[in-house]
């Protein structure tokens, strides 16, 4: 597909203009006058989402890597004595 440079031109003009129209028009909108009363913005969050995060904070403070459990692997590996369960293995690529 060959792009023409005259066609790229003209959508870029298209595009700048329907963008200062839209732009001129939220002008005009948001130039109107308050009824005079202030207007706040609020959230209520559920206690299920509150639980939620307090469940991630406590993910996130746990280490990443369980040391323990790596150092026996490697010890396992290391000494020769480290061996799979083929039928587990497999049960569970299996699903």
């Amino acid at each position: 597909m060959q792009i023409q440079n005259g066609l790229v031109t003209s959508v870029a003009k298209t595009y700048s203009r329907n963008n200062a129209s839209s732009a001129a028009e939220q002008g005009r909108s948001l130039a109107r006058p308050d009824s005079g009363r202030s207007r706040t913005d609020s959230v209520h969050l559920s206690a299920t989402f509150q639980e939620m995060v307090r469940a991630r904070t406590a993910v996130d403070m746990q280490p990443e890597v369980r040391a323990e459990r790596v150092a026996s692997l490697k010890a396992a590996v290391a000494n020769g004595t480290y061996a799979i369960d083929m039928t587990a293995l497999a049960a569970k690529l299996l699903g």
